[in-house]
Parts: structure tokens; C-alpha cells; sequence
């Protein structure tokens, strides 16, 4: 995955959400209509097939073995609230490769 990729699909899922519920994310044992359905819920939106959809894109990036620099990129994402990107700086260490 290049980083444009890398930079593409952040942009679809989201960088919040993807910090958010990156544990979710990594979760392989979960669908991804789970995960929607558990996005929608928290952020208290309905559940849509375009929300299924977003995740996606994340999940793309944990199997392409990016997930830490995906968090290293929203960590230093200045539109992020701090408590997003210091939230995405604590997962940088545990992160999947």
C-alpha cells in the first residue's frame, strides 16, 4: 500500500474514527457491518450499508500491515481534536506492523 493509498482510505473511514474504534477495527472476528453497527450506535447515527462500507477502507489498512503509520499520521493530524491524536499516539506502540 503506498501512501497515497495509506492517505485515501484514512480519508474514507475517517481519522477520527479511526483512532475511535481501532481496537474494533483490528478485531478480525467481528464483521464489518458489526463494526458499522457498533459505530453508529456509539456516535448515535443509524446504521447504513454506506457505513459498513467506510470500514472497509480500514480494515484494508491493518491487513496491508500500515495500522502504525495510519496512527502515526492521525497523531500529527493538527484538524484532529488532542485528545484524538493523543489517544492515536498511545496506540502507535501497540499497534499491529
Amino acid at each position: 500500500m503506498t501512501d497515497q493509498q495509506l492517505d485515501r482510505y484514512l480519508r474514507s473511514i475517517g481519522k477520527e474514527c479511526f483512532v475511535t474504534f481501532f481496537s474494533e477495527l483490528c478485531d478480525l472476528e467481528l464483521l464489518n457491518e458489526t463494526v458499522a453497527k457498533y459505530i453508529a450506535d456509539d456516535w448515535g447515527c443509524d446504521y447504513s450499508a454506506a457505513l459498513t462500507r467506510r470500514v472497509y477502507p480500514a480494515r484494508k489498512i491493518i491487513a496491508a500491515r500500515r495500522a502504525r503509520d495510519a496512527l502515526v499520521v492521525c497523531s500529527k493530524s493538527i484538524g484532529l481534536p488532542r485528545h484524538i491524536r493523543t489517544k492515536a499516539a498511545g496506540l502507535v506502540a501497540d499497534a499491529p506492523l
